[in-house]
């Protein structure tokens, strides 16, 4: 009789228990849902509560989309506490396993994408103490950026810390550039960047390595060095990335191959011209419009070459402006053997100017170039 009437206490305790954890679930989902809706207007989600008890909230196979414009898609979303500290500040574990992000908006960028979500503001307490980020993948399509990668994270939100961080893509385009097989690894923020190979229009360079910094809203790439146009350079790059973003870089040449340049560029077909630079270029800009740039570069450590001008319209513009004869002018560019050469880049009013001074055994000659209204 006592044994049948612990058992049917039992029973009913564990009728109590389970009916207690299969609404305190079910509760805790609608909340969580209800919470994504308003960060994700229209979108679609679903989720599963796995496990919820005195440590530990579990949530499975979260998916977030939004017709073809956005997909997230969450393995699992485990959040780590101690009951005795659930409410204080700075307290929570979270693990994001398997993330898969993609966002899909050709005709806009990343930020009009982002101001149509309803993203909590970050200022004020946090209850998590840090993130961890398994194996995830972020699928970006964009006016800016296109790309596929692969990373995995450890953020520290209370000293606002990558405490580490593995990414890997095998190409990224963004604002004309192509980056191909990027690896970076960052320890507390710094690391290594290692890029197989840059393209730029018809720039091409190679064996890029550098090392990184992130401090918040501030990305630094310093001691960048490559190779391009069969020459050196060594690049420093401070990015500023809240929006718009913007750009300071101080560049360093030593041995720039004019004629590869000229090759690469496009430009064999207008002149023809041998010789290496050595020289120093800054830029700055916000977004893709160029603000301040200058550069000198000189010949004089490796010795002078020859210039060959085809482009004849070219030349009717430097006989009008010198008030020669085209004959003359076209006399003085043919096989023009100089022994120093500099070059000189400004910007003014969007416009990028290039002036070219060249000094032989048969006198000086003074180019002027203008790439108007420049972007990157």
């Amino acid at each position: 009789m006592l044994k049948r009437i612990i058992l049917i206490l039992i029973t009913i305790l564990a009728g109590i228990v389970f009916i207690t954890v299969f609404y305190s679930r079910s509760l805790v989902s609608f909340m969580l849902k209800k919470q994504l809706y308003n960060i994700f207007p229209q979108a679609e989600v679903s989720l599963k509560v796995s496990a919820l008890n005195l440590n530990q909230l579990r949530v499975s196979d979260i998916d977030i989309h939004k017709n073809n414009v956005y997909s997230i898609n969450i393995k699992e979303f485990l959040v780590a506490y101690n009951i005795r500290s659930l409410l204080k500040e700075n307290s929570w574990e979270v693990l994001l396993d398997k993330p898969e992000i993609k966002i899909s908006t050709p005709q806009k960028s990343l930020a009009s994408f982002a101001n149509n979500l309803n993203l909590p503001n970050p200022s004020g307490k946090s209850m998590i103490k840090s993130v961890n980020i398994n194996q995830g993948v972020v699928n970006l399509n964009s006016v800016e950026i296109n790309t596929f990668i692969d990373f995995s994270a450890n953020l520290d939100l209370v000293d606002k810390v990558i405490t580490e961080l593995d990414l890997k893509t095998s190409l990224i385009k963004t604002l004309g550039v192509e980056l191909k097989n990027l690896f970076l690894h960052l320890n507390s923020s710094q690391g290594k960047i290692t890029i197989g190979q840059l393209n730029y229009s018809k720039i091409r360079s190679k064996d890029i390595t550098a090392n990184v910094a992130l401090n918040k809203d501030e990305l630094r790439i310093s001691d960048i060095k490559a190779r391009l146009f069969n020459g050196d350079i060594t690049l420093n790059v401070e990015i500023d990335l809240k929006n718009p973003f913007s750009y300071k870089t101080n560049l360093t040449a030593k041995g720039i191959d004019i004629e590869t340049l000229v090759k690469d560029l496009d430009l064999d077909k207008k002149f023809v011209m041998t010789g290496k630079l050595t020289g120093k270029l800054s830029l700055e800009g916000v977004g893709p419009n160029l603000k301040i740039l200058g550069g000198e570069f000189s010949t004089v450590e490796f010795g002078g070459g020859q210039l060959i001008i085809m482009d004849t319209r070219f030349l009717e513009g430097i006989a009008k402006n010198s008030h020669q004869s085209m004959d003359l002018i076209v006399d003085s560019f043919k096989n023009y053997q100089y022994n120093v050469g500099l070059v000189d880049l400004s910007l003014e009013d969007n416009n990028i100017l290039i002036k070219v001074s060249l000094d032989g055994d048969n006198g000086k000659r003074n180019l002027s170039v203008v790439l108007h209204n420049f972007k990157l």
